[in-house]
């Protein structure tokens, strides 16, 4: 992001110390009449040459006529698609998965001209280190695990956050132990050295691999052993080119290391033993032939990662191909209860605290027991929730920027925040009744005030708490947001709302991970890009339980 605003001319500064502004907005729309902006932010004052080309980059809507917005949508309703030809958002805080406010006040007080900070990069502490550890939360670690697997070193993965040496590590941390190199050839900690300085990365040492208290120790169930990926892209046929270009600029220039391509045609016929990761791109009509279908299902089944986007993801996940759990929201209305029930667990098990904990621990059994949700809610029938759907259909983004919560316990969201901007501008909807993990899914909840929350309620016809969004309850004093930026009609957002982008899910010894919407449209969308890097090269050791080693 920085690299971006410097090249083209954006004046930056540093917040000096925690500055106290009034009159913000953030990204999800709301409206706060004072905040304080942390020290170490990033402040882009709009009064400066290049102030239209500031606004373009990072305002959160950009504006259209009442005209224009009464066209498109009688181009939708007239069945003659929309009118636009690129996105309606383009918000570059956003794509790169940064959280950001707009302050509607000057700003002249505690602030440095920006300068690019300066880290010593390499080995560090290597004197009595009994290992190597790169911070997880920098994407780049995600290479460095990569490269190091492909010159031969032995790479772990830290799946849950601890304390090494007195100093804190993030999940998605990566670990390169001497213990696991007792018979490496050559000088470990130079070419540890090595990988770290050529990414710009810093590679610590650490000398003790016990966690304080319950943290994770070295060598325990949360240090997991990587698979070398080997990778191979289908191409040609009807693949998406612009879909194939962006990954294969990433692989190139964000992890650095060999890849195949494979003949969408050859899939029939070609033997995928000497991969362990195959990614299905985007295509412009996916026909994955039944001879195709079997020989991946196989493939995957014996410890292969098929990783597929968009059009492809939808193929797989078609009702009548029974490859995947994974379905697509026009297939589920029959069985829609179901899916309302693995999403409440979902919910359930996201939660910090339990609702009563007297209940738990009471002798005599409750006579009333708290859900987070409307039991009274009633659940439309199939007939009308596809009457629902087909008419919503219609009105699906061209490119806007939704909010989406992740699962900060996934392996596949290690790097990534709570809430997630996510391009999307394709028809594709998928759901997952349980059966399939969603480490992604559209919509941020959060709880409304309990004087709204009453006078809410009040206002009900019925009296009733019970609120769904087309298939899904929604929980009690909650609500969902989805619009960060670009046009999304009411219509959509409702389809839109509690859907998976991302789904993963186990197929034997290997596992199938379908994106929605591709994750890197056009090479500039790093916020999503992470769940690729992550799904590329962590998928053979932490998703496989048996991989295939090519």
């Amino acid at each position: 992001f920085v690299r971006t605003m410097q090249m083209q001319g954006i004046e930056m500064y540093t917040a000096e110390r925690d500055i106290s502004v009034t009159d913000v907005t953030t990204q999800l729309g709301r409206k706060l009449r004072s905040a304080t902006i942390p020290a170490g932010s990033i402040v882009l004052p709009n009064r400066q040459p290049e102030a239209r080309l500031l606004s373009a980059m990072l305002e959160f809507d950009t504006a259209f006529t009442g005209e224009m917005m009464l066209e498109e949508r009688e181009s939708l309703l007239r069945g003659e698609g929309s009118r636009m030809y690129e996105d309606t958002a383009w918000n570059t805080t956003m794509l790169h998965g940064l959280d950001a406010w707009t302050v509607n006040s000057h700003i002249d007080r505690n602030l440095a001209p920006y300068r690019d900070e300066v880290t010593e990069t390499g080995l560090k502490d290597v004197a009595d280190a009994i290992g190597y550890i790169v911070n997880g939360e920098d994407d780049r670690s995600v290479g460095f695990a990569a490269r190091a697997m492909e010159s031969g070193i032995s790479v772990r993965l830290l799946e849950r956050a601890t304390r090494l040496d007195g100093k804190g590590w993030p999940r998605g941390s990566v670990v390169v132990t001497k213990n696991d190199h007792r018979n490496y050839e050559g000088d470990l900690a130079a070419a540890v050295d090595h990988l770290a300085s050529e990414l710009g990365l810093t590679a610590q040492g650490f000398a003790n691999g016990t966690g304080p208290g319950d943290l994770p120790d070295l060598g325990g169930r949360y240090f997991s052993r990587l698979v070398q990926p080997s990778i191979a892209f289908v191409s040609n046929g009807k693949v998406n080119p612009l879909d194939l270009g962006a990954m294969w600029h990433v692989m190139d220039t964000r992890l650095g290391i060999r890849h195949s391509q494979i003949d969408w045609g050859w899939l029939a016929n070609f033997d995928l033993r000497r991969y362990n990761v195959i990614v299905l791109p985007d295509s412009w009509a996916p026909e994955i032939s039944d001879a195709a279908l079997s020989r991946l299902s196989t493939w995957v089944e014996n410890g292969g990662t098929l990783i597929a986007n968009g059009s492809s993801a939808a193929a797989l996940s078609a009702a009548d191909r029974k490859f995947t759990s994974a379905r697509l929201l026009g297939d589920t209305f029959e069985n829609s209860g179901e899916y309302d029930l693995a999403l409440q667990r979902e919910w359930l098990a996201s939660q910090k605290s339990i609702p009563d904990d007297s209940q738990t621990w009471a002798n005599t059994v409750p006579t009333d027991v708290s859900y987070p949700w409307s039991t009274d809610a009633k659940s439309p029938g199939k007939e009308q929730l596809e009457k629902l759907d087909d008419w919503q259909r219609i009105f699906m983004p061209r490119g806007a920027v939704l909010a989406a919560r992740t699962d900060q316990q996934h392996w596949l969201t290690m790097g990534i925040e709570e809430q997630l901007p996510v391009l999307y501008r394709r028809p594709t909807v998928l759901m997952s009744n349980g059966s399939a993990d969603v480490p992604v899914r559209f919509g941020v909840l959060s709880r409304i005030g309990q004087s709204r929350w009453n006078q809410m309620q009040t206002q009900s016809d019925n009296g009733s708490k019970a609120r769904r969004i087309g298939w899904a309850t929604l929980p009690d004093q909650y609500e969902i947001d989805l619009r960060m930026s670009g046009i999304v009609w009411p219509e959509a957002a409702q389809r839109l709302a509690n859907t998976a982008y991302v789904t993963r899910e186990r197929k034997g010894n290997g596992q199938v991970i379908l994106f929605a919407y591709s994750p890197v449209f056009r090479g500039s969308t790093p916020g999503t890009g992470r769940l690729l890097l992550n799904a590329l090269i962590y998928g053979p050791g932490l998703g496989s339980s048996q991989p295939i080693i090519p």
